[in-house]
């Protein structure tokens, strides 16, 4: 939880109820020297304090904070011989930012959805396997808080570059 200077504490809640859904659907195949793979994901997650303390205080019953109503993922895998393409879609669903909406720290975060995609290439030479990434996290450079008040870094990008020798 949030104190007053902005410094997080941990606290144990008493009594959560939590119960939820989640789905998820997947096609993975192969033709010839194409491999795919299509995964989904879907979660539907309604936690709440239950405690004494938070019917005293009027916040039973609320979502608790930082975790999301809804929540999902789309991932796809394409690779043709030693080529690899790779599109991740995640969204995460509006989170309070407090037990009640009198805090200082009332607050409702936005929903958003981050996609990242990727493109490799593997390669063999001599005694030495190579394998090439360069992934774009952030693809769209949505402006979004994992946290409240600790913006999150837009459109970034990593190269990867692993040796192994056989």
């Amino acid at each position: 939880m949030p104190t007053d200077y902005r410094y997080w504490t941990a606290r144990n809640i008493a009594f959560v109820h939590a119960r939820g859904l989640e789905a998820l659907g997947q096609l993975y195949g192969q033709k010839d020297d194409v491999i795919y793979k299509f995964i989904v994901r879907y979660s539907f997650t309604k936690s709440t304090n239950e405690s004494n303390e938070a019917k005293e205080g009027g916040y039973a019953g609320r979502q608790l904070i930082y975790v999301p109503l809804h929540s999902g993922n789309i991932f796809a895998f394409l690779s043709y011989r030693k080529f690899e393409f790779t599109w991740n879609t995640q969204f995460t669903g509006k989170r309070n930012t407090s037990l009640n909406d009198v805090s200082l720290y009332s607050n409702v975060l936005p929903a958003f959805s981050l996609s990242s995609i990727s493109v490799g290439k593997s390669f063999d030479i001599h005694k030495i396997s190579l394998e090439a990434k360069f992934r774009v996290n952030n693809l769209f450079n949505v402006s979004y808080q994992a946290m409240l008040w600790r913006p999150m870094p837009g459109r970034n990008y990593e190269l990867f570059i692993s040796f192994k020798w056989k």
